[in-house]
């Protein structure tokens, strides 16, 4: 203990002075200063938490040296409230910051009571460095007070929602009205429309009738009088050879229209020109290029380019499939 503190506590019960020798080993700070602030007595501590090496660098000094600016007025009038307190009754807990020599301030909280010091009295505080509490705090604040934004925020977009519901709820049943109206209509008009398609269905079928008819009845007049009149023509003593190639040619072309070959032709591939139909037809009886020729009054490079178109139109070229076998399989 230095000599100024032991001139003062002269009247200290021995018990005391080894408290203030103890109170160096303490981690939170403990301190003597009378009613103008003047310190009389500070551990280790204490001078630690202001960044000074030893106690004996702070003990004279005013502790509003080491108190922010902020907080000057407070401690002065917690002096005096102490000071006008019976001697043992303590404040309430109170949070102060401090600046340190080197500039960093702190948070600290303490308390302070009225002891006799000396031949008078004195003002006993015992303080603890409270900073990271106060950061963690400010900190939760921030997070709380975001929140509280973030609340205030998703609950006005609630609202806007709740609102734009509402009136998408109102538009929606006026939807829903209008298409139940819709509906009765669709209903009504659907109804006449079954009507309208089962008629279409009795004159298509009668329209399919009738030309099913109507071919059955060109079918039998060539079977039954024009080929006849051909059979008749081919055993004509006058028929020369060419017009004899022609009366063949004729009874041919009737036969394939008799047999479903050339429709099926048609109708599988109707990009073929009707020559090219011709020419397919004698294929498929075995007629060669020469004689397809003259039946058809020709050059032979002419019915081989036909062949040729053929091959491709049917999808043939380039592949080892023999024309007149493909033709014979369609009919």
């Amino acid at each position: 203990m230095s000599k100024k503190i032991k001139e003062k506590t002269k009247v200290l019960p021995k018990r005391e002075e080894n408290f203030f020798d103890l109170s160096n080993y303490m981690l939170d700070v403990v301190g003597i200063v009378d009613w103008n602030g003047n310190v009389l007595f500070v551990n280790k501590a204490g001078a630690a938490m202001v960044g000074l090496k030893t106690p004996r660098e702070i003990i004279g000094s005013n502790v509003l040296e080491f108190i922010h600016p902020d907080f000057k007025s407070s401690v002065i009038k917690d002096l005096q409230l102490i000071k006008n307190e019976k001697r043992g009754k303590s404040l309430d807990y109170r949070q102060y910051k401090i600046r340190t020599r080197t500039g960093e301030d702190k948070w600290v909280e303490g308390i302070g009571t009225k002891i006799r010091f000396g031949e008078g009295t004195a003002d006993l505080i015992a303080l603890r460095d409270i900073t990271d509490r106060k950061e963690m705090e400010d900190e939760l604040n921030k997070y709380r007070n975001q929140l509280e934004d973030m609340v205030k925020k998703r609950t006005e977009e609630l609202r806007k929602t709740n609102k734009y519901l509402e009136a998408e709820i109102t538009e929606r049943a006026q939807v829903e009205e209008k298409l139940k109206e819709r509906e009765e209509d669709l209903v009504i008009k659907s109804r006449m429309l079954e009507e309208a398609n089962a008629s279409l269905r009795i004159l298509l079928n009668q329209r399919q009738k009738d030309k099913d008819e109507l071919e059955e009845q060109v079918l039998s007049n060539i079977k039954e009088l024009v080929i006849p009149l051909i059979e008749t023509l081919k055993r004509s003593a006058t028929i020369d050879a060419q017009n004899a190639a022609y009366i063949s040619l004729i009874e041919s072309n009737l036969k394939d229209i008799v047999s479903p070959f050339s429709r099926k032709l048609s109708a599988y591939y109707l990009n073929l020109t009707p020559k090219e139909l011709q020419v397919a037809n004698l294929v498929r009886e075995g007629k060669p290029t020469r004689d397809i020729a003259k039946l058809m009054n020709v050059c032979e490079g002419a019915i081989e380019l036909h062949r040729n178109r053929l091959r491709k139109k049917l999808g043939l070229t380039n592949r080892k499939i023999n024309l007149r076998t493909y033709l014979s399989s369609l009919s």
